[in-house]
């Protein structure tokens, strides 16, 4: 078996990956994710369902010229093992080198540190909005991660406003479009919420 996780020390290295080898490199990786959260503890469920999303994010995009932003950062350790940080997942001496989130002192692919907010969609606005005030490039993105938060941030809304989840989408949506540069949202397929699985606000008071 070939060990391409020790050939990638960031995301320019995980370019020169061929495509077809991104699979095994993202085994590879949940192996030294169990190994490690097996020892000094963390979120090893969230960590392991984004795998395959965050080499594929870091493959696709320009990381930290796009700007990832994740709404639950404590699922960033794969993202921490693609940015030059994978020894403090590969050396139990140098475990505890990172946080479990992600911190902008560590590395400048981290923008923010956050934990479980559901602001993601707001920083990258702002971000955008910033890099458009700065007349920085149109080609920088800012990327936002989302997964369960942005779920419970649309169940929360709908249950504290009169608005529809459609409606609560339709607004972000004119916020984005404002932002004058590109905003990605992510979304995990089970993250999609219907109107039909979202509390009445009604039922709720």
């Amino acid at each position: 078996m070939n060990d391409f996780l020790s050939r990638v020390d960031n995301p320019d290295d995980l370019k020169k990956l061929p495509v077809e080898d991104l699979p095994e490199l993202s085994e590879q990786i949940r192996d030294v994710l169990i190994r490690k959260v097996s020892a000094t503890g963390g979120h090893m469920g969230p960590n392991l369902g984004v795998v395959e999303a965050t080499v594929a994010l870091h493959y696709v995009f320009d990381s930290p010229r796009d700007k990832i932003i994740w709404d639950v950062s404590h699922q960033s350790y794969t993202h921490k093992i693609l940015t030059g940080r994978k020894q403090a997942f590969l050396d139990p001496a140098h475990y505890h080198d990172v946080t479990g989130y992600t911190h902008p002192g560590e590395s400048p692919h981290d923008q923010f540190v956050v934990g479980h907010t559901g602001t993601s969609i707001s920083m990258a606005v702002g971000m955008a909005k910033g890099a458009r005030a700065r007349h920085q490039p149109q080609r920088q993105h800012a990327l936002r991660v989302a997964a369960i938060a942005m779920v419970n941030t649309i169940l929360g809304l709908t249950a504290l406003v009169p608005a529809t989840a459609e409606e609560l989408l339709a607004m972000l949506d004119w916020s984005i479009d404002r932002a004058g540069r590109p905003v990605v949202i992510t979304m995990p397929k089970r993250g999609v919420v219907h109107e039909a699985d979202l509390p009445s606000p009604r039922r709720n008071r």
